[in-house]
């Protein structure tokens, strides 16, 4: 994972939604750091600290890959809290990338058995 440098240039606070656990979610939390910018990671909303947001004019939300995008919207609202505010989205990277589902998502080929025992055959 590895944002374009500039996605923090314009955040004074880089506020990151996601597990703990996640590599991804961390990544972004460092990335923004290494830029300069002040940045943390939240679960959701409830782990919002008021004092992240004391000096800061704009805000960054960003998520890790498999954060809801609920997440997002109720973080939004729990800074709105504070006063009001003016959301714009700014979309850095568009992801291409597509998986295919798991099993036989593959038309045309057959499932592969184990080969039987030699002389059973």
């Amino acid at each position: 994972m590895r944002p374009p440098a500039s996605w923090t240039s314009c955040e004074d606070v880089v506020l990151v939604l996601g597990s703990a656990s996640s590599h991804n979610s961390r990544c972004l939390v460092q990335v923004a750091r290494r830029e300069g910018v002040p940045a943390w990671l939240l679960e959701d909303a409830s782990g919002l600290q008021p004092q992240w947001l004391a000096h800061a004019d704009t805000v960054g939300i960003t998520a890790g890959a498999s954060a809801p995008p609920a997440l997002v919207e109720d973080l939004t609202a729990a800074i709105s809290a504070f006063g009001p505010i003016r959301i714009e989205e700014r979309p850095v990277t568009v992801e291409t990338v597509h998986f295919a589902p798991a099993g036989r998502a593959r038309r045309g080929v057959a499932p592969t058995r184990p080969a039987a025992p030699a002389g059973t055959g």
